[in-house]
């Protein structure tokens, strides 16, 4: 498998972020999502896959602590991010 670019892994996040803001504002997964998607823009080199796996891990808990059930379009969206789940595995250093 070919690595995406950073903006590849922040563009399909935010498209997550968008979705869940959309039809699950006032959420803890919406805040969650937002605060990490803010973290993500910001960090550079080798930060940036620790923060990626970070997410990765964390937001199946804060989901799972809510009621609500994923739009198709949330769902598709998690599992293209759950995809790029190896990120932290590769030693993958983002162009910045």
């Amino acid at each position: 498998m070919i690595i995406d670019s950073r903006n590849t892994y922040l563009t399909t996040l935010h498209a997550l972020t968008t979705a869940v803001q959309a039809h699950h504002p006032d959420s803890e997964t919406a805040s969650f999502l937002a605060e990490q998607l803010r973290v993500l823009e910001e960090s550079k080199g080798t930060a940036f896959p620790a923060k990626w796996q970070y997410l990765i891990n964390q937001l199946p808990v804060v989901k799972a602590s809510e009621s609500f059930a994923w739009t198709a379009e949330e769902r598709d969206l998690w599992a293209k991010i759950k995809e790029m789940n190896q990120l932290g595995n590769w030693g993958w250093t983002p162009n910045v």
